[in-house]
């Protein structure tokens, strides 16, 4: 795969679109439909799906997978939009904007990468706290993208809450999890952690508490080594991608990288803490029945942090799911996300 042209051919099309030149459209669709005849996705079929709702060409939608995620770019009619987009006013952000401002209602933002379009969605609340939920595996043939999780889940604390839905997913149409990698060229993890910070800071938040299960705790946890301040609480995460189970990790690694070799960074969280000095605490919680993430990912991630980065306050919480990828009760987690809002601390700062 050529990711470089690749990447280039949908930064080409974004621009065209958002600066309405139409006559550069033709071509970006052109180079599109032909890398998904040739079988290679890597956001074609999502950014077809964008032309065609901006009217801007005539894309032959018969190339595009069903799970294709929705358009963002464009506003589209209440009867084609998926649930996640329900609700709440688009913003569209040509690039990735400098600050945030309070929205006085729930807002969800298409913000352009240049490679992809990462989508967030934002309720503001009268509260000094902020919840970040970042979503983990998804079945594609049941969950429409984009996939804003838990917001219901944790509405009822109070708290202004902001979800992610994770871009690595529009580069394959069978891609569950993504762990919010992002492409090849684009590190998402600082562009995360800097929407983070941008926000807290248009809502006033003092306390942020960022919130991830199994892929989304690896998320969690990265965005967390890139902020000061904040609480990550991470249920059964993975820390290290090459050690998770062969099937998922190497269809992602495909799907972002080709055959090339990332930085160890963008693959293994003691690595993204060594080379990041984001002062989060760290709160674990592990299910003693699941021996893969227990012996693979949360012993060794904790031992190296206690080693290396003393400076950040790593707890881990035991329970007993049973034997398997399970987590702890949903009242469970609601108590550890308002214990988490709760705590004093400062506002998150991106490093």
């Amino acid at each position: 795969m050529d990711l470089g042209r690749y990447e280039e051919d949908n930064r080409l099309c974004v621009a065209a679109l958002l600066d309405g030149a139409s006559g550069d459209i033709p071509k970006a669709v052109a180079a599109l439909e032909s890398r998904l005849r040739g079988g290679a996705d890597y956001g074609a079929g999502a950014l077809l799906r964008e032309v065609a709702a901006a009217g801007a060409g005539q894309p032959d939608l018969s190339l595009v997978h069903a799970r294709t995620r929705a358009p963002l770019l464009t506003e589209i009619p209440p009867a084609a939009r998926p649930v996640s987009l329900v609700g709440a006013r688009l913003v569209v952000h040509r690039a990735p904007p400098t600050s945030l401002t309070r929205p006085a209602a729930p807002t969800v933002h298409a913000v352009n990468l240049g490679p992809l379009v990462l989508p967030f969605r934002l309720h503001p609340a009268d509260s000094d706290s902020l919840i970040v939920t970042f979503h983990a595996a998804t079945d594609r043939a049941k969950i429409a993208l984009p996939r804003f999780e838990r917001l219901s889940h944790f509405a009822e604390l109070g708290s202004s809450l902001m979800a992610f839905s994770d871009p690595t997913l529009d580069l394959r149409p069978d891609l569950a999890l993504g762990w919010y990698l992002g492409s090849g060229g684009l590190d998402l993890t600082p562009v995360l952690a800097g929407l983070v910070a941008q926000a807290a800071a248009g809502l006033g938040a003092r306390r942020v508490v960022l919130f991830g299960s199994s892929g989304g705790g690896f998320a969690a946890l990265a965005v967390g080594a890139m902020l000061d301040g904040p609480t990550v609480i991470a249920v059964n995460p993975q820390t290290d991608i090459s050690k998770y189970y062969p099937g998922p990790s190497g269809l992602a690694r495909r799907a972002v990288f080709g055959d090339g070799r990332p930085a160890r960074a963008r693959l293994n969280l003691v690595w993204r803490y060594r080379a990041n000095a984001g002062r989060p605490r760290i709160r674990l919680f592990v299910n003693s029945g699941d021996k893969h993430h227990l012996a693979r990912h949360a012993t060794p991630f904790v031992e190296a942090l206690k080693r290396e980065r003393p400076d950040v306050d790593v707890d881990v919480t035991g329970f007993d799911a049973g034997p398997g990828h399970h987590p702890p009760p949903s009242d469970d987690l609601r108590a550890a996300a308002v214990a988490a809002a709760a705590q004093a601390g400062g506002a998150a700062l991106a490093r």
